[in-house]
């Protein structure tokens, strides 16, 4: 599978992602030279996938934009005494469902999956631009905010066998 598939996919279901369930509507950029650098703290959720094909799934963003996912999603404003933590977990969910969209418009949907509950960790923008050393990434401008995400494909396949009993 190409780096350029992979991409295309990634902007597709991403866009469609984050307009359905959180109505913010990012649009494909060409990955910065250099990050901002404002107050914006940028994390990132990532998880891995098994089964049919393995691999890792990372989405990098601001966390205003994790806090904006969350309000939307909720529907309502956040509390200060929660919003990090809502932010977060909204990122989090925020990736399930690419990832499981993500899966099924690459494999098809007869692929089997195990995936990996998301993983949340800070990030500095220069390490954003490293962490894109793969070609299989694609970055969105949220609100002027960068988002990229990331498809990293492992090599080994697992094929379904019978064992004739």
């Amino acid at each position: 599978m190409s780096d350029q598939t992979i991409r295309d996919a990634l902007n597709e279901v991403v866009a469609r992602v984050f307009q359905q369930t959180a109505f913010l509507f990012p649009e494909p950029a060409d990955l910065p030279e250099s990050m901002p650098s404002g107050d914006d703290a940028f994390i990132a959720v990532s998880l891995t996938f098994s089964g049919d094909r393995s691999g890792d799934i990372c989405l990098i963003l601001p966390e205003t934009v994790c806090r904006e996912l969350a309000a939307n999603l909720l529907g309502e404003d956040l509390t200060e005494d929660l919003i990090r933590e809502t932010a977060l977990d909204a990122a989090k969910e925020t990736l399930n469902i690419i990832a499981g969209q993500l899966l099924i418009q690459m494999y098809g949907d007869k692929a089997l999956f195990n995936l990996s509950a998301p993983e949340v960790k800070e990030t500095a923008p220069a390490d954003i631009i490293a962490s894109a050393g793969t070609d299989a990434y694609a970055c969105s401008m949220v609100d002027g905010r960068p988002v990229l995400a990331a498809l990293t494909p492992k090599t080994d396949v697992y094929e379904h066998t019978s064992t004739g009993r």
